[in-house]
């Protein structure tokens, strides 16, 4: 881990050059930790006023795609160069980037091949310098056909490597994470989830349903946001929701500031309108609210949120701000906002309904979130499912002991330990509780994001 760039004294070329902007992005999140959306966020930002719209796309392409490839990436060019440990991070990183482009992109050859020669050159001795171009040049003859040849990936492993650790290196996954998917669901559903993780999920747009009007003149009608969604044809989560491509041309940060919609995961939507709110017994406590993309979702469709928590305050005062950015305020409630941690809230009997959106490995969000595939591992998954358990046990000390009171239970992860056998080992602790409605994201789902959701319900 280190806390200054790789690449030092990029920076200002990085506010116009969208391969170099990525490439300070990427740095940040494969050798400082940082979170992939806010690496590349403070990167676009820097260069607000420097790129336009195209370069602003590639820079994300780029950076978004490498990350999801970086295990591939990584091991195919330690196949192809002389001592890789020998060689700086920095140009190990810029040849990813520029093999990702080569291979995934339709960016002509010479440009990627100049851009990284030269870059390499600026760097280092010249002798580096000739080692790229002549490594990129190859790639592009012939060097692609073995990258897209899962045979290639089986005859380096050797003959002691099974099907698993092929399919894991050739979709930059963690091996176990094959064996869990294939042992838990199928070969055939396995194979799907890995293909949709190295795919870009479409935008979640939560259009505001209580926006009517705007006091805003030049701002369309909510209605008139809805029919360009409808007429888009994108595909559409009920009640409220559409999964719209990067490239559909919709203005939506404008109607994002205006008030009119809102950018959440649509999978998530999908799950948790899955579990029919308009049914949950009140008063509701959102336990683990974040940002408080949920409480919005349910407040936008009349769905009152009595409580809403989190221990991060910085998240809870985000949730405030959305609060009075979609004129919520003008009909309902804001919701009682507390930095409380869950599994240790002190709330006792209070609730009719908690909602539980747990600390999860995140498994289902690979195509968002690429840097949990070598982030997370086993060892992390024992930790998250002892915090899913006691935050399921302060969730039923809040409950109310009545008849149809519930916990609602949510995941942005496959993986039956954290799902379907975290629910059944309390359903064995408390005997009154039953599982209601379950769901769970399709392998083939076009959100390409993939979420658990379930009730447990005091009979």
């Amino acid at each position: 881990m280190r806390s200054q760039d790789v690449f030092p004294g990029l920076t200002k070329r990085a506010a116009h050059d969208p391969r170099a902007a990525s490439l300070l992005a990427l740095s940040r999140v494969i050798y400082a930790r940082a979170e992939s959306q806010a690496a590349l966020d403070k990167q676009l930002a820097a260069a607000a006023h420097f790129m336009t719209p195209s370069d602003k796309a590639l820079c994300t392409e780029l950076f978004y795609g490498a990350l999801r490839h970086h295990i591939r990436l990584n091991w195919f060019l330690r196949q192809k160069l002389p001592q890789p440990d020998k060689l700086p991070e920095e140009l190990l990183l810029t040849l990813e980037q520029a093999v990702y482009e080569l291979a995934h992109t339709r960016s002509p050859a010479y440009a990627v091949v100049n851009w990284a020669v030269s870059l390499t050159r600026s760097r280092f001795a010249p002798g580096l310098g000739r080692l790229v171009n002549g490594l990129l040049r190859d790639f592009t003859r012939r060097q692609q056909d073995e990258y897209n040849n899962p045979r290639f990936y089986t005859e380096r492993l050797g003959p002691a490597c099974d099907t698993d650790e092929t399919a894991a290196l050739y979709h930059a996954v963690p091996s176990w994470l094959v064996s869990l998917w294939k042992n838990a669901y199928g070969e055939e559903a396995c194979l799907r989830l890995l293909e949709a993780g190295l795919r870009a999920a479409p935008q979640g747009v939560r259009l505001n349903a209580q926006a009517k009007n705007t006091d805003m003149p030049d701002a369309p009608a909510a209605p008139a946001v809805y029919e360009a969604l409808k007429q888009g044809q994108f595909p559409a989560v009920p009640p409220s929701c559409w999964a719209v491509p990067a490239k559909a041309g919709l203005p939506l940060r404008l109607w994002q500031e205006q008030g009119l919609l809102s950018l959440q995961s649509a999978a998530a939507y999908e799950s948790l309108f899955s579990l029919k709110p308009a049914d949950w017994p009140q008063p509701l406590w959102d336990a683990c609210a974040g940002r408080g993309g949920k409480s919005l979702a349910l407040l936008e469709q009349g769905i009152r949120v009595h409580t809403a928590t989190d221990p991060n305050a910085g998240r809870l005062q985000d949730l405030r701000k959305e609060f009075l950015r979609l004129k919520l305020d003008q009909e309902y409630a804001l919701p009682r906002i507390l930095p409380v941690v869950a599994e240790e809230a002190a709330f006792q009997t209070c609730f009719r309904s908690v909602l539980a959106d747990v600390p999860c490995s995140g498994l289902g969000t690979l195509a968002r979130h690429p840097e949990i595939r070598w982030r997370r591992g086993k060892d992390d998954i024992q930790r998250l499912l002892l915090l899913q358990k006691s935050i399921l046990e302060a969730a039923h000390r809040a409950l109310i002991q009545e008849k149809g009171s519930r916990i609602l239970y949510l995941t942005c992860t496959l993986n039956p330990e954290e799902n379907q056998e975290q629910l059944q080992e309390f359903l064995e602790r408390h005997t009154q509780y039953e599982l209601g409605i379950c769901f769970q994201s399709r392998p083939d789902s076009p959100l390409r994001e993939f979420f658990f959701a379930a009730e447990l319900i005091i009979k």
